[in-house]
């Protein structure tokens, strides 16, 4: 195999598997795997719910995810602090942290190019490192790291709020400040 084909190949496999998260969070507040147990805040959620106040208008709000006491979610965006009762919640996701598949296609990416220095053993070698890779890139992708509502109930997803024991006594969640980026 020519380097240029080589090159080539490693390209569009490289391009094909860092697209594949599809997080829609702000850059960089979700913590990585093994940051999630020690962060001290909340995952991102999402939810879509029905107006109090009219009960045909659907809501979108995002933020952190505060609490979830006294049939609430707290939600703590850049701009504000949303209670939202969960009898109005219709969906929610909650991510919780962030997947990183491009690192892996990458990693798989480099040890197939380096296969050249194998001479004709590349031929067993370089198939290895992209199976290998496309494989642990995939996987990667597809790491549970949402849970959705419903689906999930709301203990679950109380478990990555800032707050799941509940809002502190004493401590007025309105005075609560974002996670700055």
């Amino acid at each position: 195999m020519s380097n240029n084909r080589f090159i080539i190949l490693f390209s569009v496999i490289y391009l094909l598997f860092s697209g594949c998260a599809t997080v829609k969070t702000p850059s960089g507040f979700l913590p990585g795997v093994k940051e999630v147990e020690t962060s001290t805040y909340g995952g991102w959620m999402v939810v879509i719910y029905t107006s109090a106040e009219e009960s045909v208008t659907k809501i979108a709000s995002g933020g952190e995810l505060i609490a979830i006491q006294n049939d609430s979610v707290f939600l703590l965006s850049p701009e504000t602090l949303s209670i939202i009762p969960t009898d109005f919640i219709e969906q929610a996701t909650l991510v919780f942290h962030e997947n990183n598949p491009g690192s892996f296609a990458l990693w798989g990416g480099l040890g197939t190019l380096l296969t050249i220095s194998h001479g004709n053993f590349l031929i067993f070698s370089a198939p290895l490192w992209i199976i290998t890779g496309i494989t642990a890139t995939i996987t990667e992708a597809k790491r549970p790291n949402t849970l959705e509502y419903p689906g999930s109930t709301w203990q679950e997803m109380n478990k990555f709020a800032r707050f799941p024991q509940g809002i502190p006594e004493g401590l007025n969640p309105k005075n609560l400040l974002p996670k700055q980026n």
